[in-house]
């Protein structure tokens, strides 16, 4: 047996095994318990906060802040409600549509022609990055977008309009931020006016980044080990 045909027969079932334990774990560490995170503003303010998140949602808050005109405000979630993460929410369906790939993948067995094993090694690859993305990438939002927030039912008492509270990760960070907006009545639209910012380490954030990029870096060494080989017999 030649190496690229052990590889196609042996080393592509193992894989995929591998991947099939490395995104469970993961699974598993977007299903944490409750648990309070304490944040840290990022500069001299007077924002304070503390937050119970409860997997990719945000179930219990304690913010309170002082504007830069000297305006009090403090609030929490309000009953019944929570603040939803749409970034792990993304990553979890991403997650899922990566493990239904390798469960296929698996039920299919092993390829004799690399270019098909190479295209579910794409798709495979293409999950686990978008995951990751989730994760790292926060979305930009523009002021309008702050300033019409639905996220502003979540809080009570409910934020005032020249307000928006914006809650995300980045990374292994959970980060609120504050803004404070001001209409501008000669362009009809909202400013900026001022912004605080605090972020809170998440332990498992972390963990989950970890086992991504190294199923991440399972595939892609597979797919590059694969392709040389494809050089190596056309040549």
């Amino acid at each position: 047996m030649d190496e690229l045909a052990w590889l196609l027969e042996r080393e592509y079932i193992a894989t995929l095994q591998q991947l099939q334990v490395i995104v469970d774990q993961s699974e598993k560490k977007l299903a944490q318990p409750a648990s309070k995170f304490l944040f840290t503003p990022n500069e001299q303010c007077s924002l304070k906060a503390v937050v119970t998140l409860n997997g990719d949602e945000i179930t219990e808050a304690d913010i309170s802040v002082e504007s830069p005109f000297k305006q009090f405000y403090r609030c929490g979630i309000a009953e019944g409600s929570s603040y939803k993460l749409q970034q792990l929410i993304g990553c979890g369906s991403t997650l899922q549509a990566a493990k239904l790939c390798i469960q296929q993948a698996c039920e299919v067995g092993c390829q004799s022609e690399p270019a098909r094993t190479l295209e579910t090694l794409d798709r495979i690859f293409a999950c686990l990055k978008s995951a990751r993305d989730h994760v790292v990438l926060p979305q930009k939002k523009s002021v309008e977008e702050l300033a019409h927030s639905r996220h502003k039912e979540v809080f009570h008492p409910s934020v005032p309009n020249d307000m928006s509270l914006s809650m995300y990760v980045s990374g292994r960070r959970l980060v609120l931020a504050v803004y404070f907006l001001h209409y501008n009545t000669r362009t009809k639209s909202y400013d900026i006016s001022g912004r605080y910012h605090g972020q809170a380490v998440v332990p498992w954030l972390n963990d989950l980044l970890l086992h991504l990029s190294r199923a991440m870096l399972t595939v892609a060494q597979l797919i590059e080990k694969l392709r040389q080989l494809q050089l190596s017999g056309a040549a």
